[in-house]
């Protein structure tokens, strides 16, 4: 239910959908009630050869969804910020714990000194950054952090909205809070005005995500916009990159040597296929019983030089000297590339 309540997974699932048709790949909304019956969902698409990858629209601690996907080799993306395996696994995200921070020195710089904290459950990641920020801008700014003023809700229909009932008739209430989603600052609007409490004269609110729903409310909500929508698309690019280049012969016909069943390319941000054979080599000779002639060094070497004379058109065409190495072995060679290396050795560790 909530995914389909949340704005931000819907324009997350538009821009998705919205790369997908435009590189004719068909998309599938996999969701469930709970996570056995998502994993049930997504166990039952693998067993049917007809997906070629998956994204995850979440990031959470000891999620068994992304364990089975990497137990089986699966392609996957995730939207947020891997709790394991973070070097191998592709990601897209925002820098919650920057959202959250900056979000609470807004309402420190509007005058506020008793900061509330409104959230998801903390095995989110996105909402535990977003309160690691807020505690982060508590401590620079000297604050006390009183556990009270922190407020965990499973959705807008938790049963936490008693313990934010109660701060709220506390005498020393927080005058304003950091919330980790519009939808949850709704909540938050609807029992102050229960309650009495005018906004933003008794109480001041910034969110997350500026959803409609927080463009619609009155007083119009004060909500740090997330790229929902950027994200989706990102998301669905980095997904199908490689999914579109099914000639990764040798990648996909091997076992993968990595504790969690991962092959180099479903890691890789950009996949450029070689388009070699399996075992990358290519001559048979009679008399010996294994193939020779490797293809990927002189292919491999091919597309290199082309990326580079790519690089170096589009920086001339920008205007900007490009910084080009030239043979040694013709007159002045040497010269000019130690004029490159002296100019640029700050940012060539190798030399």
């Amino acid at each position: 239910r909530d995914a389909y309540e949340n704005t931000f997974y819907l324009k997350a699932i538009r821009g998705i959908s919205q790369i997908c048709n435009e590189r004719s790949v068909a998309s599938t909304v996999v969701t469930g009630s709970n996570d056995h019956e998502l994993l049930r969902s997504i166990q039952t698409l693998h067993r049917s050869g007809r997906v070629d990858g998956f994204i995850l629209l979440y990031s959470k601690r000891d999620d068994f969804v992304v364990e089975y996907l990497c137990e089986h080799g699966l392609l996957y993306v995730i939207v947020g910020k891997p709790s394991d395996l973070a070097g191998q696994t592709v990601c897209i995200d925002n820098d919650n714990l920057l959202a959250g921070r900056e979000a609470t020195d807004y309402l420190y710089n509007l005058g506020h000194r008793r900061i509330g904290f409104i959230g998801s459950r903390n095995s989110y990641l996105y909402a535990a950054d977003r309160r690691s920020g807020y505690q982060l801008s508590l401590l620079l700014h000297e604050l006390p952090m009183k556990p009270e003023y922190c407020v965990e809700m499973e959705s807008v229909h938790s049963s936490a909205l008693v313990n934010l009932e109660r701060l709220l008739d506390s005498p020393d209430r927080p005058t304003a809070f950091v919330v980790s989603d519009d939808l949850l600052a709704l909540s938050l609007e609807r029992v102050c005005l229960q309650k009495g409490l005018r906004i933003p004269d008794d109480i001041s609110i910034i969110a997350f995500n500026n959803s409609f729903y927080a463009q619609l409310a009155s007083p119009q909500l004060t909500a740090v916009d997330v790229n929902s929508f950027l994200l989706g698309q990102e998301a669905a690019n980095q997904i199908i990159n490689p999914v579109e280049n099914p000639n990764l012969t040798t990648s996909k016909a091997v076992t993968s040597r990595h504790e969690k069943g991962i092959c180099l390319y479903q890691a890789a941000d950009i996949v450029i296929d070689n388009c070699g054979c399996l075992g990358d080599a290519s001559m048979e000779i009679e008399g010996v019983p294994s193939r020779v002639g490797p293809t990927s060094t002189a292919i491999g070497a091919a597309i290199l030089n082309a990326i580079i004379s790519e690089a170096v058109a589009r920086v001339t065409a920008a205007g900007h000297e490009a910084p080009v190495f030239i043979s040694a072995n013709i007159d002045g060679g040497d010269k000019h590339n130690q004029l490159v290396l002296d100019s640029y050795k700050d940012q060539i560790f190798y030399m």
